[in-house]
């Protein structure tokens, strides 16, 4: 579940039974009104609004078999694919979350041949570019929380697991430039500082 700018938006996940979906939901304020279709069916996705834009960001997935990639967009009702490369590897059960009004980062992860990912990513709604992250990195994981921080370009991350076990650590990272991934010449990067 995420929001557009305008209404919160379900898409996709697991019916009972196994079934894997596509279906795009809204929330009117008093019940859930389907929408219109967009992305193939998939579960354990990630999205996230990016203000500057005023669009929801969904990333990746499963399908049932497979982790899948691919960056959408929803925004006045339509689900838009974009077609981006570099991009983030094809996963599942990673998150995503706005860094300041212009920037999503997208952090971790699982794929079902290559296991955790604590790879990060920065999209500035035009592009991906992966971060290069310094300072204490969170372990891999997938299946963690994570949220817009109160520091300006930050993000929280918190738990998850690992294939071993649950995971309860805390780290807070800071994306730089502040204000677009675009106006850099070398890139992103992420600096990370795990909380005591």
């Amino acid at each position: 579940i995420g929001y557009n700018g305008s209404e919160l938006i379900a898409f996709g996940g697991v019916w009972a039974g196994g079934q894997v979906t596509a279906t795009t939901f809204a929330w009117d304020g008093s019940t859930w009104q389907p929408r219109s279709t967009g992305p193939s069916p998939r579960a354990f996705t990630s999205v996230a609004f990016l203000p500057r834009r005023g669009r929801l960001v969904l990333f990746g997935g499963w399908d049932g078999s497979q982790d899948l990639g691919g960056t959408w967009e929803h925004a006045r009702s339509a689900w838009t694919e974009r077609q981006l490369a570099p991009a983030p590897q094809s996963r599942s059960s990673h998150r995503m979350a706005a860094a300041g009004d212009g920037l999503l980062v997208l952090f971790g992860g699982q794929t079902v041949s290559g296991g955790p990912r604590n790879d990060a990513w920065i999209y500035d709604g035009d592009k991906w570019a992966q971060a290069s992250q310094t300072g204490d990195v969170p372990s891999p994981r997938w299946s963690f929380a994570m949220a817009r921080s109160n520091g300006p370009c930050e993000v929280m991350i918190h738990g998850g697991k690992d294939g071993t076990q649950a995971l309860s650590d805390t780290y807070v990272g800071r994306v730089t430039p502040c204000i677009s991934a675009a106006a850099t010449d070398g890139g992103p990067s992420e600096t990370s500082a795990k909380v005591p």
